[in-house]
């Protein structure tokens, strides 16, 4: 698309009409329209608590790892519904991967004092991310069978996710999060 020409008409764009053609530049790979679009963009000014950015910060990485968590919730009820309801090691590696991050996300919280359950409490998923811990109790592997998995179906692990490294990605993201909207 030869977007050129339209280029001159960029300040009589809605926000709507740009959003959108900033969006279809995004898919196609258009990082010189996207560019052009968010500079010609008018500015406005808005007043925040100085929070703001932290909130913001914290609802991405949230968000995110509420997105993967359900992801993992699914993939393991679809591992066990595979397996007629036995528990597969595929089913029970992603049990072992659901129950870290979930000490993960708890481990983050508490190293930035935030309320575990105000910082998810208003997020779809939460009864079907209790099934799947209900589900995962007792049957999800350990991080030793984990590594024994690994030996036996010859797959090369350089490490094991585990809550503290899943605390410290959230860390890393977090604080990425936050130097970007501050």
């Amino acid at each position: 698309m030869n977007t050129n020409g339209l280029a001159k008409h960029y300040a009589l764009l809605s926000p709507a009409e740009r959003l959108s053609l900033m969006l279809a530049a995004v898919v196609r790979g258009d990082d010189l329209e996207h560019a052009r679009l968010i500079d010609s963009a008018p500015r406005v000014i808005f007043r925040v608590p100085h929070t703001f950015g932290r909130a913001m910060a914290l609802r991405e990485v949230c968000e995110q790892h509420r997105m993967e968590q359900l992801e993992l919730a699914a993939l393991f009820f679809g591992a066990q519904a595979v397996a007629d309801g036995r528990m597969t090691d595929t089913a029970r590696l992603l049990g072992y991967l659901m129950n870290v991050n979930v000490e993960g996300w708890q481990r983050f919280c508490e190293r930035e004092q935030i309320d575990l359950t105000a910082s998810t409490a208003l997020m779809p998923g939460g009864e079907a991310l209790r099934l799947a811990a209900k589900a995962v109790e007792g049957v999800a592997f350990t991080e030793g069978e984990v590594l024994e998995y690994a030996q036996r179906t010859k797959h090369s692990l350089t490490a094991v996710k585990t809550a503290e490294s899943v605390a410290a990605e959230l860390q890393a993201t977090y604080q990425a999060r936050v130097a970007w909207w501050e």
